[in-house]
């Protein structure tokens, strides 16, 4: 019985509550215009905003254009909607009822895509205060354009507007307003995190802007502030980009005779580079402007280009010959080789007949162990040493090469991981007299240029774009 007494009463309270509302709800309602704005002919309608914004992004190069999910918010007083209940301080009614009572004709000047959240029913909100005061949220994804300076691509700072305002009020009818002045009235959910950037700021502030066709208008601006993160380009751009410039200079140290290695390894390299700037141009607007990631590639393929032209010079002013043997020069020591040779068997003939005259001049007996006979058989092998085929300069270059194969392989191995500079130096001047294997002074000069001025130049870049001010706006 006693439960009956205590649920009675309440839902006797119950029922009243809502009959009172809905007659609260009818009488606001009764004689109000919903054309007319609160106050009209008066003073100017106050409208203040604030955005909680739930996440950012994407943020595009290419577009231009940075997207977000925000809860919009406004507030202003309506008087026409005050009431008087000693049972309800604030009304929480129906967002239909926003199709029944004056609402801000806000708009996104610089926005582009826009919409409202209607899933699973439209996100709106909608609160009505003892005083009039009107409380509204709905939930939007915002797509803005944000003109970009990417002359310092992709080191760069990048401040992203959003602004705010009526369409066809002035400043004598509506006036906007952030909500918290001397505080910010832009809320950013801790968890907003942005794949290539960092939101480091978000100054708002409220300004006069003059149309010509509707005069001036009242307006709210905030500007995202954006660095972008260099780990995505450090990792896929700038580190494989210096190794590629590092391996063209491997060609330094590749002897001049080797024409297929070092032209073969200077095209792959530029062929690498070729194909990692395409991949990376994808990603950016087709403008005129330089970005600092191209003058980075710039320097790359100018080094890669030197090093070729650097071996197109040893190749044509201290190169001799092909690259594998100075044919012509062999042909000469072969032809001066063969004279040489006829010259002697000349001599040995003569010397054989004029020996061989005397012994028949003195008709001595020729025996097998006779002086005549030996000094017969000396000459036949010194006729038969000297006519033999004579081994030609290749030849004798092929068995230099033998000879110097025969030394253990791992000794071998050893020795050049150890870098021994004096086995360098013997090998070297083993090689020389053969012109097999010589190096440059130019490479020689190049191994040590080129690696330091590209290491200067990179200091250089990387002091120079890092260093740059940005103006903030405060």
């Amino acid at each position: 019985m006693s439960i009956h007494v205590f649920l009675i009463p309440s839902v006797l309270c119950s029922e009243d509550l809502r009959q009172n509302v809905s007659a609260t709800l009818d009488n606001l309602l009764q004689f109000y215009d919903s054309n007319l704005r609160p106050g009209y002919g008066g003073s100017p309608t106050i409208i203040k905003t604030d955005i909680y914004i739930r996440s950012m992004g994407p943020i595009s190069e290419v577009e231009m254009t940075y997207s977000m999910d925000c809860y919009f918010r406004q507030t202003w007083l309506d008087e026409r909607l005050a009431f008087n209940s000693p049972n309800l301080s604030t009304l929480a009614v129906h967002y239909s009822l926003l199709e029944k009572i004056w609402t801000p004709d806000t708009v996104i000047y610089n926005g582009l895509k826009s919409h409202a959240h209607t899933i699973t029913t439209p996100n709106k909100f909608l609160r009505i205060c003892q005083d009039g005061t009107i409380y509204y949220s709905m939930r939007l994804t915002i797509k803005t354009s944000c003109p970009m300076a990417l002359q310092y691509f992709p080191l760069d700072y990048q401040i992203c507007p959003l602004v705010i305002g009526s369409d066809a009020y002035t400043d004598r009818e509506t006036v906007y307003e952030w909500k918290q002045a001397n505080a910010s009235s832009i809320t950013i959910d801790p968890g907003v995190k942005l794949s290539q950037f960092n939101l480091i700021g978000h100054p708002h502030t409220n300004y006069t802007l003059q149309w010509p066709s509707k005069g001036s208008l009242k307006v709210l601006e905030v500007k995202f502030q954006f660095r972008r993160n260099m780990g995505y380009f450090l990792l896929q751009v700038y580190v494989p980009c210096s190794l590629v410039v590092v391996l063209s200079f491997v060609s330094f140290w590749i002897n001049r005779e080797a024409t297929a290695d070092r032209v073969g390894l200077g095209i792959t390299t530029v062929l690498t580079l070729t194909t990692m700037f395409m991949e990376n141009k994808m990603d950016l607007p087709k403008t005129s402007t330089s970005t600092a990631l191209d003058w980075f590639f710039i320097m790359c393929f100018t080094y890669i280009i030197a090093t070729m032209l650097e071996f197109a010079a040893v190749h044509y002013f201290t190169k001799i010959g092909s690259g594998e043997v100075d044919v012509t020069w062999a042909e000469d020591e072969e032809e001066e080789e063969e004279k040489s040779f006829k010259q002697q068997n000349e001599r040995v003939k003569v010397e054989y007949l004029s020996g061989v005259k005397n012994r028949f001049s003195k008709r001595e007996p020729r025996e097998s162990g006779s002086p005549g006979c030996f000094s017969s058989k000396k000459a036949r092998h010194r006729k038969h040493r000297f006519t033999q085929p004579h081994r030609t300069l290749i030849q004798h270059r092929i068995h230099n090469v033998m000879q110097k194969s025969e030394e253990h392989g791992c000794l071998l191995c050893l020795r050049c991981l150890r870098g021994d500079s004096k086995y360098r130096k013997l090998l070297t001047m083993r090689g020389s007299p053969d012109g097999i294997n010589s190096v440059s002074r130019i490479d020689k000069v190049s191994r040590i240029v080129f690696p330091l001025t590209f290491t200067i130049l990179n200091v250089l870049y990387w002091h120079t774009c890092s260093s740059q001010k940005f103006e903030m706006p405060i």
